[in-house]
């Protein structure tokens, strides 16, 4: 009963899901299962009636899955293949051997045909395989037959070994081993032969031996002969004075200049071994095939080639601190790096350098003639040498730069501790608002001019002194972080299935991140001191004395409020101007960024891939910058406001809205208002000038406006206001509409001064006119998301008369 249930959880799964396990079994059971169950006989019997083909698409699906993984146990392979502006199309490889006997066995000639032979019919294909060399393959090898060609011996272990691979039947195992050991004789046999004529030096004989040979494992035997006698890889006794320079050049090598020597000996030998093996070897695959192996060979774990850059790598740690390290890297390592840090930087462009070299010298062996290394091999096994330095090497250049980052930090750090408040340090005083702006202007021009590869660089500190940050030092880690990204990208250009590449791209990302967290942590102590500094002028104008406006007559100053309030302005002045600095100086630093975000790193970063680490940290850095500016902008705003209000609340008389009833009217602006309107003037265009960006500026201004809004519409609730006031009022909302207008605050903020200069009517209107006036109003919405009903009511309730002709607004009201 177990077993039954068991069989029936099994025919209610999945059709892909029993692919998937029916691939792994071997073909005797797959034939019992498809007996004994009909779901597996549906699915693998897909070109007969009954079977997955009579038009269920998904058992079809299923069974073509099941064959084809059949197919690949065997070593095959097939996959599709797009080339750009192309469609994709269906490639196969297959064991040449195979290839051989599919073609004998259906007629099957070529590699698009068989492709599309697997893609329609593997099933029908593998059978036609399985049926010819099971047989064969139970028996431990072919019969034994006199009139067969020794080719054709060799070529059929060679199906028989691919066939073995995918233990495809019970006992394959055991099969196996015999069918090797048959394979393993004949080997020998032949290429004993071959070696009896290479040693006599007989082509034809070689040629011969080598036809046999090449059937069976690719011709590996007569190819490792080949490699085997050459004294640069055996283990010969003696070897020819022209080998034995050779293997001195490789001896010596210490540096670039002796490496290139040595690839240049190599060159050579390689040059010898590929006419060899063109007079040896039959064309046109087995000549190829035996430089290729012979290049293996020089890089093998006991290779010479290999050994001389174990004994370079050696030698490069053990090397003393002298000044090998380019010029170039040499500058910027005296700016960033630490000097314990050069052996390290020697290293790694001595390593990198020597990956260059090799890459140049596998280019030279893929021009070679009569006979040539493929390119893509021979670049594989290039970097294939550096397997077992590669982890090493990459975890070394990013301690080298984050020690270098660290050092660079603090050194700017120590050398610029944080001015005093107010301090006009980052400015002398001789040099104006305009002055220092336009020198920020000269030297962001200056370095995204250098940025762009246009102008050579200079020194950031001749157009821009006593900076709150340093481009200079920006710079130094950005160009310390393409050194870095250079050397790494020789790897990267490894295949793309080599572990060697995966690691070159992670650390390429890893010292990129590196760089945005370095340019971050000097950002943010310039951000954190300045909106320290502005926070704490914030609480000054607060606090700042000052007389506040008598009934009558004009505000009285004492000589030191004068001073406080004169020093109080300095102070802001000072500190807003750093502020600004930050600000443009942080924006260079990210377009900096940015444009080398863009240039360099954009072969190894995908500008669109959200979830990748350096795009994460990018948009942080961003966020951080835009938030700390943020946060500062309010400040400045709030010290703005609150100096506003100081001037409003000193200058502004209870007399400039409820005059005497001689006093004639000159109906311009109060006093108040003009030197409110003057320093929001002053104020206004500072603040459009600490950020380039037009969007984060008109933000600020409408964040500005609605603020000063509420400044002057408390100011309106602290009067009683005549109707000879409502007019005096009504001028100063106007100028202020007029700044509003002139300062580039958006239409929608510019709605506030605009209700609150119609609202103003109301005290200038007649007691019986004012309840029609305030119903328009409502019904033409002017106070819509500008004011609450409470609060027009607390403007109108500032009539001088309202206590009188109160019921006349506010008697059975639906407006209000």
């Amino acid at each position: 009963p177990a077993g039954r249930q068991a069989k029936i959880r099994f025919m209610l799964l999945p059709a892909r899901v029993i692919a998937q396990i029916l691939e792994h079994l071997p073909v005797e059971a797959l034939l019992d299962l498809a007996n004994s169950c009909r779901v597996v006989r549906r699915v693998m019997h897909v070109h007969e009636p009954g079977g997955g083909g009579g038009g269920d698409a998904e058992y079809t699906a299923a069974g073509q899955r099941v064959w084809r993984a059949l197919l690949r146990r065997m070593g095959w392979r097939a996959w599709q293949e797009r080339a750009r502006g192309s469609e994709r199309r269906a490639r196969v490889a297959v064991p040449r051997s195979h290839a051989r006997l599919v073609q004998r066995l259906c007629g099957v000639d070529g590699e698009p045909e068989l492709a599309g032979v697997v893609a329609a019919a593997p099933d029908l294909l593998f059978k036609a395989i399985y049926a010819d060399l099971r047989a064969d393959f139970a028996s431990g090898g072919p019969a034994a037959d006199a009139s067969q060609a020794a080719g054709d011996v060799g070529e059929r272990l060679d199906q028989l070994l691919w066939f073995g691979r995918g233990r495809l039947t019970r006992g394959a195992d055991v099969a196996s081993r015999r069918v090797a050991g048959a394979a393993d004789r004949f080997e020998a046999a032949h290429s004993a032969q071959f070696a009896r004529m290479f040693a006599r030096g007989d082509c034809a004989g070689m040629q011969r031996a080598a036809r046999v040979l090449e059937h069976i494992r690719d011709g590996r035997a007569c190819i490792d002969v080949l490699a085997a006698a050459h004294p640069l890889v055996g283990s010969a006794r003696e070897m020819p004075a022209r080998y034995a320079r050779v293997a001195d050049a490789g001896a010596r090598v210490t540096d670039s200049q002796s490496l290139g020597a040595f690839l240049d000996a190599l060159h050579a030998v390689i040059g010898e071994h590929a006419r060899v093996a063109a007079l040896a070897l039959p064309p046109p695959a087995l000549p190829a095939s035996a430089l290729l192996g012979f290049v293996r060979a020089l890089f093998a774990p006991r290779g010479l080639a290999l050994r001389t850059l174990q004994q370079l790598y050696a030698h490069l740690r053990a090397v003393p601190v002298v000044a090998h390290v380019t010029q170039a890297a040499a500058v910027r390592s005296a700016v960033v790096a630490p000097d314990a840090a050069a052996k390290d930087v020697l290293f790694l462009e001595t390593v990198a350098g020597a990956v260059a070299q090799l890459l140049a010298a596998a280019r030279a062996w893929a021009a070679m003639r009569p006979v040539a290394v493929d390119a893509a091999l021979g670049r594989r096994c290039v970097f294939a040498a550096f397997d077992d330095v590669i982890a090493d090497y990459v975890q070394l250049e990013r301690r080298v730069l984050g020690r270098a980052y660290a050092a660079a930090l603090a050194q700017w750090t120590a050398a610029t501790p944080p001015p005093p408040v107010g301090s006009s340090r980052s400015a002398p005083r001789a040099a104006s608002f305009q002055q220092r702006l336009h020198a920020i202007e000269e030297l962001k021009q200056r370095v995204l001019r250098v940025a762009e590869g246009a102008e050579k660089r200079g020194a950031a500190e001749d157009v821009l002194p006593h900076a709150p940050l340093s481009i200079d030092l920006c710079v130094d880690l950005l160009l310390a972080n393409r050194d870095a990204v250079a050397r790494l990208a020789v790897f990267a250009a490894a295949p793309p299935d080599m572990a060697l590449r995966r690691l070159a791209l992670d650390a390429i990302e890893a010292v990129f991140c590196a760089l945005l967290q370095s340019v971050g942590n000097h950002i943010r102590p310039a951000f954190t001191g300045v909106v320290a500094d502005l926070k704490q002028l914030e609480q000054a104008a607060v606090s700042s004395a000052g007389p506040v406006a008598a009934d009558s007559g004009p505000a009285v100053y004492s000589p030191q409020s004068l001073q406080a309030e004169k020093e109080l302005r300095e102070k802001v002045a000072a500190v807003e101007l750093r502020f600004v600095e930050v600000i443009h100086l942080t924006d260079l630093a990210v377009q900096l960024l940015e444009i080398y975000y863009k240039k360099d790193m954009g072969a190894f970063i995908k500008e669109t891939d959200f979830l990748n680490i350096c795009n994460q940290e990018k948009r942080a850095l961003e966020r951080a910058v835009d938030d700390s500016v943020a946060v500062g902008m309010d400040s400045v705003i709030e010290i703005v406001l609150r100096q506003t209000r100081h001037i409003l609340d000193s200058e502004q008389r209870a007399a400039d809205y409820h005059p005497d009833s001689g006093t004639s009217l000159a109906l311009t602006p109060t006093l108040a208002c003009v030197r409110a309107v003057q320093f929001l003037g002053e104020s206004g265009a500072a603040l459009q000038c600490m950020t380039a960006h037009k969007q984060m500026r008109d933000v600020f201004m409408g964040e500005l406006g609605v603020r000063l809004f509420s400044v002057l519409l408390d100011n309106i609730k602290r009067f009683q206001i005549t109707e000879p006031g409502g007019f005096q009022l009504i001028a100063d909302l106007n100028l202020y509409y007029d700044w509003a207008a002139t300062a580039a605050v958006d239409a929608d903020t510019l709605r506030f001064f605009a209700a609150l200069k119609d609202l103003a009517n109301c005290f200038i209107l007649a007691p019986k006119d004012l309840r029609a006036f305030l119903r328009d109003q409502y019904s033409r919405r002017t106070f819509d998301g500008v004011m609450r009903s409470e609060e027009v009511y607390d403007v109108v309730a500032c009539r001088a008369d309202y206590r009188a002709i109160r019921t006349q607004v506010e008697g059975h009201c639906d407006f209000m």
